[in-house]
């Protein structure tokens, strides 16, 4: 039987420490690529986390400042306005309807109407406040941020001194509708019914009326009422 040549089998052997080598080197290279993709996949999901938490974050931030910004209208009382003729008589006795608008946003639309009424002796059961009675319309519009709106309407000078003789009652009342410029499709109504009380005079001139709340129920989205 023929012999291998030693130097045939030295060579083997060197071939197979070569390729062990190789394939330790291998299985050391990739533990080391599969640790760093490893490292790879939990630092993207950490910027990823990251990313997420500042987006949330800032869109937190954004809804509270809209929030707090977006319009907020109430009705806020009826200032009186006396007009005297030349003798000092007072002719009409008029009452101007203020709005506010308490955000810094305007508002998407504005609308309304006022009505004032003296009613003989006491105000019938049946009286619809949800409706006006030869009402001054408000012109459609918006409110700007802290802003105001306003309404002017008139009793005559007979009514009031009929209520200043107690003879019958004054009421006003009326309705504002609004939406702020964020949800435009929400209507927000504001409903007021103020009994006009005569508080002072000089005999039957210059009456001075101070407000009262008429009914609870048509009364809503309003201030402490007052003139």
């Amino acid at each position: 039987m023929a012999q291998t040549p030693k130097s045939t089998q030295q060579g083997k052997r060197e071939n197979d420490g070569i390729s062990e080598d190789l394939s330790k080197k291998m299985v050391r290279w990739t533990r080391v690529v599969g640790i760093f993709t490893g490292f790879l996949f939990v630092t993207s999901a950490i910027a990823d986390g990251f990313i997420w938490w500042q987006a949330s974050t800032a869109n937190v931030t954004q809804v509270d400042v809209r929030e707090q910004s977006r319009a907020f209208v109430t009705f806020v009382g009826a200032q009186q306005i006396n007009y005297n003729d030349q003798s000092g008589t007072t002719i009409n006795y008029n009452f101007q309807t203020h709005y506010h608008n308490w955000g810094t946003t305007r508002t998407n639309e504005f609308h309304g109407w006022t009505s004032v009424k003296y009613f003989e002796k006491e105000v019938p059961n049946n009286t619809e406040f949800s409706k006006p009675y030869d009402a001054a319309s408000i012109i459609p519009g918006i409110i700007g941020g802290n802003g105001d709106a306003f309404q002017v309407v008139n009793l005559p000078a007979g009514d009031a001194i009929k209520a200043k003789n107690n003879q019958g009652i004054v009421i006003i009342w009326g309705l504002g509708e609004w939406a702020d410029i964020y949800h435009p499709e929400i209507l927000n109504p504001i409903r007021f019914c103020l009994k006009l009380v005569p508080a002072q005079s000089n005999g039957d001139n210059n009456i001075i009326f101070q407000p009262s709340i008429f009914k609870s129920e048509c009364n809503s989205g309003m201030a402490e009422p007052h003139l």
